[in-house]
């Protein structure tokens, strides 16, 4: 990867940004992993390439072989918000259910509960991240033109996910809401923290699986499970050194060691 850039999106309406489930619960990640700007430029890239099952598998292989997203956090004035900050301000829930089209009622014990956050850019509040490259541009569009079109995260035939790309920094010197970065990475010393799921290079925090839904080349996005892989969120650096976003499944868009 030769170049950095980092962004702010607006956030446009709420944002489903799936976990797991806790029982009838759909919980939502607190900031937005990397993978899922992979997935979600790849699924805008191949519905404008002809939406053929053939065109998306060909648009997230170059998607995955020339850039690299890393997570995105919600940050007001340049500064990262807490965890409890995010849950305090921006987490919300709302009721679904699981009709049964053939007898055009609900299904017994189908309620379920699915969370996602608000953010409003009139507050202050807005979503960064950054991304390494080869170079910019895909099909003819600069990068931060597609950060306009993506939709983000799950819950989209309900209007979630839309963001629109504030500002565009090639060549950043710091990765929004975290520090310095550039071509090589995200520089981290030893003992700081990571925030995020990372691969290899943290400790101080338990290792958990981390797994979700993916492409599948015959019935689409967000329609297959992910291999699982272990991961450490929100870690503390065991030897400084740069990061990157790892390239490639099972932990697409999670925090390794460069080099």
């Amino acid at each position: 990867m030769a170049e950095f850039a980092a962004f702010t999106l607006e956030v446009l309406s709420p944002l489903h940004l799936g976990i797991r489930r806790a029982g009838v619960v759909a919980r939502s990640h607190r900031h937005a992993p990397g993978h899922l700007f992979s997935h979600a430029l790849a699924a805008v890239c191949g519905v404008q390439r002809g939406a053929a099952p053939e065109h998306f598998a060909a648009a997230l292989e170059e998607v995955t072989r020339r850039f690299r997203f890393g997570p995105a956090f919600f940050v007001e004035a340049g500064v990262r918000l807490s965890e409890e900050a995010i849950e305090a301000r921006l987490l919300f829930s709302s009721h679904h259910v699981t009709l049964s089209l053939g007898e055009r009622s609900a299904l017994d014990s189908a309620l379920f509960e699915v969370e996602a956050l608000r953010a409003s850019s009139r507050g202050g509040v807005h979503l960064a991240g950054g991304v390494w490259f080869d170079r910019d541009g895909l099909d003819g569009k600069p990068l931060s033109q597609w950060l306009s079109a993506i939709r983000l995260g799950g819950e989209q035939k309900t209007g979630y996910g839309r963001v629109r790309c504030a500002e565009w920094k090639a060549g950043a010197k710091a990765y929004p809401g975290l520090g310095d970065a550039g071509p090589q990475g995200l520089l981290r010393a030893a003992g700081e923290s990571l925030p995020g799921a990372a691969l290899d290079g943290v400790d101080r925090a338990p290792l958990v699986p981390w797994l979700g839904r993916r492409f599948d080349p015959r019935r689409g996005f967000g329609r297959r499970l992910s291999q699982a892989a272990l991961v450490r969120v929100d870690g503390r650096v065991r030897e400084g050194g740069f990061f990157l976003p790892s390239a490639a499944e099972p932990g697409l868009g999670c925090w390794q060691r460069a080099g």
